[in-house]
């Protein structure tokens, strides 16, 4: 081969050389903010930093906690490389802002942003907070949404600013709060307060937890690097959610004193729902839950409808690019076939031999390389399927929770008529065992008037609706029932003995009107209204068996629509 064509040969190799060669570095550091103080909420960081996650992938990672909240974060860290941060889903609205950030993991499947509220009945429902003072954190969109869709207007009820301080509910100072169910559900039973927690997604607004970003120049300047820190980072939180004790342990030594051990244990333990580690792979996002949170923004004005979520998401598996290969492959081509266009005059027949061999070489690289690509696209292939198996994973936990928050409903309506009428069961049954006989033994030694007397108070229950009243409806009729006697008997307010009344109401005697007067001139009048008491009572555990009875195979009716039939979906029919 002459001097000058291996000058040519040594020129190329070393291009191509400079052209696919990477620099070998030290490690990359790396700063990661996070959205609030230091806690299990961001334990998969603190284990993949300590555990030597981050080193074994070339990263030196520096972990701020922050105690403003998220406050300029996102600003922060769009404005330069090797920065990252964890963020709420404000993160939405601030890429739509025109921040150049990326979302690159979600580590809460569901959201752990609730309501408090105190704990006053069993019957207690988010409509009772109408017209109350709620404290509310700022941009809490998911709450405002849920109360929203629970037909609670601006003017509804009173919003105050979260002061962050949980005792205000304890001391009565708001009716509700916002907090987090992983955190501030320990504070309320460590204190021993009673607290019934709203969840939005019982209303169907289901937001993600806790979402990983960077900036768009991290994503396009050090792809490698993102790819290595998301990596290791989720390696974290899978290793801290399976030994949760062992990283409680190691937070509170070197990050968090302030926080009991108790304390970070519950909140890893209540984490599990939500992070759903068992169920869905760690980090894994759906471009229609992004969607769904971004039409809630939509309905308070704050997004576009159908808003293009195209540069918000982070693509962990891209397809290959080969466009700047077949680039530089056609330019090292075209520069070979100037080359050997140039030099074709003057080689000799050798020289055309060894361009003849050139070629074949060349060829069986292109064979090697295209068995490369097919192998690459059969792997790409098996992890798209992953992904779909993980969507179907996902899809499938939120409709059994979905059955599981109605089946629960179903079972608390039950109960309480089932309640009522065992209650009133065993009131009937006193009655005939220990009351019945006495009853006619009294009638016997009544003379006929007294019996016509009494016969007239109680033929009267035949014909008459006993409702079931609330505590409130059933002071207001008796109430009602006190006025009325007071005309019947044309008496004033405070001539008749509150025991006496007491009776003349219980007994249903006001609905005998004119005719009361002729049974109140009996000697024996107490005697018949005590006797007509007692079967009054009988009467309205009747009607309160035949209002609990309806109400339960209204509930059981209810249950059955949303049982499978025997074709495998849900009842049309009773």
């Amino acid at each position: 081969m002459l001097p000058r064509q291996k000058q040519l040969l040594c020129f190329l190799f070393c291009f191509g050389l400079i052209l696919f060669s990477q620099p070998i570095r030290s490690r990359d550091h790396v700063d990661l903010h996070l959205k609030w103080i230091h806690q299990f909420q961001f334990a998969g960081y603190y284990t993949a930093l300590e555990k030597g996650f981050y080193k074994e992938v070339g990263l030196d990672v520096t972990i701020h906690e922050s105690k403003h909240g998220i406050e300029g974060l996102h600003q922060y860290v769009s404005e330069k490389e090797a920065r990252y941060g964890v963020g709420t889903n404000e993160v939405l609205l601030q890429w739509h802002a025109g921040n150049p950030i990326v979302v690159i993991a979600v580590i809460f499947q569901h959201s752990p942003t609730v309501l408090f509220t105190k704990r006053i009945h069993e019957n207690q429902s988010i409509q009772d907070l109408l017209g109350k003072k709620i404290m509310l954190s700022p941009h809490v969109y998911e709450i405002l949404a849920f109360l929203k869709k629970e037909k609670f207007d601006s003017n509804h009820f009173k919003a105050i600013p979260h002061s962050f301080r949980f005792l205000d509910l304890v001391e009565g100072k708001v009716a509700a709060l916002d907090g987090y169910s992983t955190t501030q559900t320990y504070e309320f039973k460590k204190l021993g307060f009673p607290v019934v927690v709203f969840s939005p997604r019982t209303a169907g607004i289901d937001f993600y937890g806790d979402n990983l970003f960077t900036s768009q120049i991290e994503i396009q300047t050090n792809p490698n690097r993102v790819k290595r820190f998301r990596e290791a980072s989720l390696r974290g939180w899978s290793y801290a959610m399976k030994n949760k004790s062992e990283i409680v342990d190691l937070i509170y030594q070197k990050y968090s004193k302030n926080i009991t051990k108790e304390q970070l244990l519950f909140e890893a333990d209540e984490m599990e729902s939500l992070v759903q580690p068992n169920l869905v792979e760690i980090g894994y996002m759906y471009e229609g839950r992004w969607k769904h949170i971004a039409d809630v923004y939509s309905d308070f004005g704050m997004l576009p409808k159908n808003l293009n979520l195209t540069g918000f998401l982070y693509n962990p598996n891209p397809k290959p690019d080969y466009g700047l290969l077949v680039s530089i492959f056609v330019s090292v081509f075209g520069f070979l076939l100037v080359v050997w266009v140039f030099q074709k005059y003057r080689w000799n027949v050798k020289y055309a031999e060894n361009l003849k061999r050139e070629v074949f070489n060349r060829t069986e690289e292109l064979k090697v390389s295209n068995d490369n690509l097919h192998s690459t696209n059969k792997i790409l292939e098996l992890k798209l399927r992953e992904l779909k198996d993980a969507q179907s994973k996902l899809l499938t936990s939120e409709k059994l929770a979905t059955i599981g928050n109605v089946t629960a409903e179903m079972a608390h309506e039950l109960n309480h008529p089932f309640d009522l009428i065992s209650s009133t069961n065993i009131d009937i049954g006193d009655f005939l065992k220990k009351q019945l006989n006495p009853i006619i033994e009294q009638l016997v030694l009544f003379s006929s008037e007294d019996r016509e007397r009494f016969f007239l108070l109680i033929n009267g229950y035949r014909n008459m609706q006993i409702e079931v009243l609330s505590e409130k409806e059933e002071r207001e009729l008796k109430n009602d029932s006190k006025i009325k006697l007071f005309s019947i008997l044309q008496k004033e307010e405070g001539t008749i003995e509150e025991d006496f009344l007491v009776l003349l109401i219980d007994s249903l005697a006001y609905t005998l009107e004119g005719k009361l007067k002729w049974v109140l001139e009996s000697a024996n009048h107490i005697k018949i209204l005590e006797l007509g008491t007692k079967i009054a009572n009988v009467y309205r555990s009747y009607f309160i068996i035949s209002h609990a009875s309806e109400k339960s195979t209204q509930v059981v009716k209810t249950i059955k629509k949303y049982l499978p039939s025997d074709g495998g979906s849900p009842s049309k029919g009773p």
